[in-house]
């Protein structure tokens, strides 16, 4: 939290999932805060030890040991394993849960906490702010009929295709058996649930601090929100911008009020390693196998649930500015794109739900709400 806040706004801070998380609660009742953060808390521990694919005791690891085999899981699992296929045929697999041995082939084999110092670099993420200053609620205008899906990016040619049968997801070749909970991977194929699993985790956080009061839950820059305090359009929150500013501090790209929704972003400007002299990251192209290069840096997706969100961010950013931004474009959703080169990219949707209709940064690229194309223009 930037600069004050509220006194009866309260927080606690733990780390979960490989991310620093972050619980606030608008309460004047410490009894009552302190259940809401010890029940959100060992929420996010029981999740970790279901879907992290590193923890080697996991429901999730032994799912992946069985490879091949039908095997039940629990409730939990199941859900956010669905909703991870669900995404995966949603957007033609730019978000592809089943590329885990790609991950590892790229070095990504443990937990980024865990790696050594020399193969990471970390920045913050979206993060909760606060100015004191009074802005007008922005609403969004809905649309309905919009199909969400993806055209399947240029750079997936068929010539990829063939050549990397070994690394490429799998996603469609997953068997589901609804009634029974049962999953049966494809043989020698593993998953990694990751963003999205924290996403959801997010968002049942969310939902059970509730009814202690408005809340707000901040995974690792995960943003799931519940109620507005009292006073506010909802909880100031702010997207870190990938340039640091002239001290070399972490800036903010722009700012919003957030209120029963969810804000993620998906990057490939901090986490990075090398390895055999190149530098990889987490976003893998789910057809080579490889570090994907889009030229995109990061993209930041406003949605109604926080997995859902996770997965569009990742899935916009492997699919490139002129297939991924067309989609979001095409189902009305809320998403901005930070190019290597510099522009910004933003739906007409995430343009209403800038505060002050402005992003802090000198140019920005925008989506032309009539015409479909991108375009500069001076902010």
């Amino acid at each position: 939290m930037k600069d004050s806040h509220p006194a009866n706004w309260r927080t606690h801070r733990f780390w979960a999932m490989g991310s620093q998380v972050a619980l606030w609660l608008e309460t004047s009742d410490s009894g009552a805060a302190n259940a809401a953060f010890t029940a959100a808390e060992a929420l996010f521990a029981a999740n970790e030890q279901i879907l992290s694919r590193f923890q080697p005791t996991s429901e999730l690891s032994k799912l992946n040991a069985r490879a091949g085999q039908w095997t039940t899981v629990s409730a939990r699992l199941w859900n956010v394993l669905a909703l991870a296929i669900r995404m995966a045929e949603i957007t033609n697999g730019c978000f592809d849960p089943t590329i885990l041995n790609a991950l590892e082939r790229c070095g990504y084999t443990d937990s980024f906490e865990k790696l050594t110092p020399d193969s990471q670099n970390e920045r913050p993420a979206n993060s909760v702010t606060f100015r004191g200053r009074n802005y007008s609620p922005h609403r969004r205008k809905e649309r309905k009929g919009k199909e969400e899906n993806f055209a399947v990016a240029a750079s997936f040619a068929v010539k990829s295709q063939r050549d990397c049968r070994v690394t490429r997801g799998q996603w469609a070749a997953v068997r589901l058996d609804k009634r029974l909970k049962a999953v049966c991977l494809p043989p020698g194929i593993r998953v990694d649930l990751g963003g999205i699993a924290k996403g959801y985790t997010a968002q049942q956080a969310v939902e059970l601090m509730r009814p202690f009061g408005p809340c707000l839950v901040d995974a690792g820059g995960d943003l799931a929100a519940g109620d507005s305090p009292r006073g506010y359009p909802g909880w100031p929150v702010a997207v870190s911008s990938p340039w640091p500013g002239a001290d070399h501090e972490t800036s903010d790209l722009y700012t919003a009020w957030l209120a029963n929704r969810s804000l993620a972003t998906s990057g490939i400007d901090y986490r990075t390693w090398q390895r055999n002299g190149q530098t990889c990251h987490h976003l893998i192209n789910p057809v080579t196998g490889l570090p994907a290069d889009t030229g995109g840096l990061t993209v930041t997706i406003l949605a109604d649930e926080a997995a859902t969100a996770e997965a569009w961010a990742t899935a916009t950013l492997a699919a490139g500015p002129a297939t991924g931004m067309a989609a979001l474009l095409d189902a009305d959703l809320a998403g901005l794109m930070v190019l290597k080169n510099g522009q910004i990219l933003v739906t007409p949707a995430m343009q209403r739900h800038i505060q002050d209709g402005q992003l802090h940064r000198t140019e920005s690229g925008v989506i032309d709400d009539d015409n479909d194309k991108f375009h500069l223009h001076e902010t």
